[in-house]
Formats: structure tokens, C-alpha cells, sequence
């Protein structure tokens, strides 16, 4: 039960719905980039915006991993894929956080079409589920998430997300609850080079959270990132490289009182 001690004691200082395995953005770009990702077009926009699939025009496939505060037990692992059919495209994304003893899993099938000129919007239906040792048991549930993008002109896109709206709950088999997430943010191209993002997320239970980050083209080959995120404080810096149809992502992340975090994700689209 030490791990598990562990792992709620990390969860408290950090903000609880900023770790849990049930949401939060996958791939290290949207890492490096202070976690702004909701108004992003990319391999993981099943779990992180829905709506973002329909601008996605290549099938893709990706897979993430990060270690929180170099700890094995609060690692990330995640799959995600991108199906464009007809006018829009479906995803798929498995997320599993934690290790044997205590573990957060979310399987989410999602799907994203564009509404009207240069809005889309895109729907998921999530499986949460919750895994204790020790005979704590476990507790499942389904929910769903809605989002929204609108590219506001050339350069510059809004996007908006809802993960569990409604409030689902594991009911009283657990103390732990799904979170009711709610984001909204822009990203937007300053330069031919340089784009930047900020992003609020809003928890049902808790404060706002404030996050901001760039994205720099050195080449087109090679990017560099930064950013920033408050509540809690985490200052993040990343790098991307492309090759082919191959994308390679890296970043890494400092929490004052934690320590150090890092991410890689590797995606392929054809």
C-alpha cells in the first residue's frame, strides 16, 4: 500500500485531475507546450478534443509514455489513432496511468465532422475505470465528452472541450470520482515560424487552471517548444523532429516541489 500512499499523496499536491490517467493531454508536443492542446489538430485529438478529428485528413497511429516526477508508478502510457471516413474522421485512445496496485484507465472512441464553414465539432464516449489492490476492489463507468473548434481566420483557431459533463460518478464503490473537465483555448500562428497557445481549464471541484506555450520551427524538420502552466506551477520545454511520415516528440517538465517530468511520444501517418 506504499505505492498507492504515493500516488494519492502526489495527486494532492499537484491537483488531482491534472494526473489522473482519466484525462489530460496526451503527446509530448502539447507537453512541451505548457499543456495547451485543445485548440491543436493532431494523432490525439480522440481524448483531448473530439472536434478536432474532422480537420484531420491522413490516417495515424501514436504512442506516448511520461514518468511524473521520474516515478514508475505515476507513468502515462498511451495509444491513439485517427480514421478519417467521409466527410469527417473517428479516433481511437487508450490511456492507462499507474502501475499493478492502483491503477486509471480510460478507452475512448470518438468521432469529429465539420458543422458549418469553419466550425467542427466532434463527440467521445469514455470508459473510466479504476483499479485498487489490496482488496480495495475497482469501480468502472461511461461518459462522454463534446467538443468544438472554429478557425476564427487563417491563423487563428478556437477550440473548446467538455470531458464528463454530466458529472458521471463511480457511485459509492470508491472515493475517487471522474472529473468534470472543461477547456477552452486558442492557438495561433504569430510568425511563418512561431505559433502560440493559451488555454484555461476549469475544474468542477477545483480553481482554474491557467496554461500558455509556443512552438517554434528552427527547420521544418525540427521544432522547439516552451510553456507554462499555474495551478499548480510547471514550467515545461520540449522538441519535435520530423521525418517522413515519422514524428518524434520529446519534453520535459519541472514542478517546484516535485521534480522533474518527462515525455516522449512517436507518431506515424499514411
Amino acid at each position: 500500500m506504499k505505492r498507492a500512499g504515493l500516488i494519492s499523496l502526489v495527486l494532492c499536491l499537484t491537483g488531482a485531475s491534472y494526473a489522473q490517467g482519466w484525462e489530460g493531454i496526451p503527446g509530448a508536443s502539447a507537453s512541451g507546450m505548457g499543456i495547451v492542446g485543445t485548440a491543436l489538430q493532431n494523432t490525439w485529438a480522440a481524448s483531448v478534443n473530439p472536434a478536432a478529428l474532422s480537420g484531420i485528413d491522413n490516417y495515424s497511429i501514436g504512442v506516448y509514455y511520461t514518468d511524473r516526477f521520474r516515478v514508475s508508478d505515476l507513468s502515462t502510457k498511451n495509444v491513439s489513432a485517427v480514421l478519417p471516413v467521409g466527410r469527417g474522421a473517428f479516433g481511437a485512445s487508450f490511456s492507462y496511468f499507474g502501475q499493478a496496485m492502483y491503477n486509471e484507465q480510460r478507452y475512448s472512441v470518438a468521432y469529429g465532422l465539420p458543422l458549418y464553414q469553419q466550425i467542427h465539432a466532434g463527440v467521445s464516449l469514455d470508459y473510466c475505470s479504476l483499479n485498487q489492490g489490496g482488496g480495495y476492489g475497482s469501480a468502472s463507468a461511461v461518459t462522454f465528452g463534446i467538443g468544438l473548434q472554429c478557425l476564427l481566420n487563417q491563423n487563428l483557431v478556437l477550440g473548446v472541450n467538455a470531458f464528463n459533463p454530466l458529472r458521471v460518478t463511480f457511485g459509492s464503490e470508491t472515493s475517487a470520482q471522474i472529473p468534470a473537465v472543461f477547456s477552452a483555448g486558442l492557438m495561433g500562428m504569430i510568425t511563418n515560424s512561431l505559433r502560440c497557445g493559451f488555454e484555461i481549464q476549469q475544474d468542477w471541484d477545483t480553481s482554474p487552471k491557467l496554461k500558455t506555450g509556443f512552438e517554434y520551427d528552427i527547420q521544418k524538420w525540427m521544432f522547439i517548444r516552451g510553456g507554462v502552466a499555474i495551478n499548480p506551477g510547471i514550467w515545461s520545454a520540449g522538441a519535435g523532429f520530423l521525418w517522413k511520415e515519422m514524428c518524434l516528440d520529446i519534453s520535459s517538465s519541472w514542478h517546484p516541489q516535485l521534480g522533474v517530468s518527462s515525455a516522449v511520444s512517436m507518431c506515424y501517418s499514411f
